[in-house]
C-alpha cells in the first residue's frame, strides 16, 4: 500500500525563488509508522532527509510548532465530530 504523505510546513531557503524546504509527515501503512520527512530544493542541490516522529519533536523550530499545531487542530477536529458541545438554553424553574 502506498505512503500517505501530509504537508505541514514550507519555507524558503533563497537566494533563488525556487530554493526552498518542506516538511511532511509520513504514514506508512505496511510498517505502521509515522515519520517526518524534510526535503529540500536549491539550485545546486535537492534531497530529503526521514526523521522518526520522536527525534523530530525534540527539536526546537518553526518546522516543529507548525507540525505540533498542526496535530492539535486535527484533535480537536475530531473530538468536535465525535462529541459536539451539547448547548442547553435557560429553561424556567430549571435553576440557571
Amino acid at each position: 500500500m502506498a505512503e500517505i504523505n501530509r504537508k505541514f510546513y514550507r519555507s524558503w531557503r533563497g537566494p533563488g525563488p525556487a530554493d526552498q524546504d518542506h516538511w511532511s509527515l509520513v504514514f506508512d501503512p505496511d510498517t505502521r509508522r509515522l515519520r517526518v520527512r524534510h526535503e529540500w530544493q536549491t539550485c545546486r542541490h535537492d534531497g530529503f532527509d526521514d526523521l522518526e516522529l520522536a527525534e523530530f519533536l525534540k527539536q526546537t523550530g518553526a518546522a516543529q510548532t507548525a507540525l505540533i499545531d498542526s496535530l492539535f487542530l486535527v484533535a480537536r477536529r475530531m473530538a468536535a465530530w465525535r462529541y459536539p458541545v451539547c448547548r442547553t438554553e435557560f429553561m424556567p424553574g430549571s435553576g440557571e
